[in-house]
């Protein structure tokens, strides 16, 4: 595929996303689903501070991996203190952070490498739409992790992995000539 062609398909997919936001942003279903976002009566920010605060306590070596829930009520203040119990930061790479440390925090920026590096070597190597399309899934539940958990559910996890093997062999194999891109 020549370069002008890699451009048009960037430009399309970015066009594709944004025009997907303008769906779901519309009077829909969609859009109903997402109200409940407007509405952040929610106790996810109050979360997120006391997990900062957890997690200078515990820096740099983290409070321990599935220690969150136990953890967390020592460190919630009471200004948050909710009548239900937190068993989840809202915020994967929060939870991370205060579960692993720094060498939590190492290991998604390798993982972000990884994925960098295989999305260029596919894009050298021919397979542009099998590696766009695991990238892009890859980056939307990155994003998801930022306000919830998307990969502590097996459902999603699952469908991370299989982007994940797409975007792996995107990037091993060269593409032959006349046989076509995936």
């Amino acid at each position: 595929m020549v370069r002008w062609q890699k451009v048009v398909a960037l430009l399309m997919s970015v066009a594709f996303a944004i025009g997907a936001m303008l769906v779901v942003g519309g009077g829909t279903r969609f859009a109903a689903s997402l109200g409940r976002f407007d509405k952040i009566e929610d106790v996810r920010p109050a979360i997120w501070e006391d997990t900062l605060a957890s997690i200078e306590r515990f820096w740099p070596v983290g409070s321990g991996i599935s220690s969150f829930a136990e953890v967390f009520e020592v460190d919630e203040s009471l200004e948050n203190v909710w009548p239900y119990r937190a068993g989840r930061a809202h915020n994967d790479y929060l939870e991370i952070a205060q579960e692993g440390g720094l060498p939590g925090l190492m290991l998604i920026l390798g993982w972000i490498g990884w994925s960098a590096w295989a999305s260029y070597k596919s894009w050298s190597n021919g397979r542009l739409r099998l590696a766009s399309a695991a990238i892009t899934a890859l980056v939307m539940i990155g994003l998801q992790s930022v306000i919830d958990y998307p990969l502590r559910n097996q459902a999603i996890l699952c469908v991370g992995t299989l982007f994940l093997a797409f975007l792996t062999y995107s990037s091993q194999l060269k593409i032959h000539r006349g046989r076509g891109d995936l």
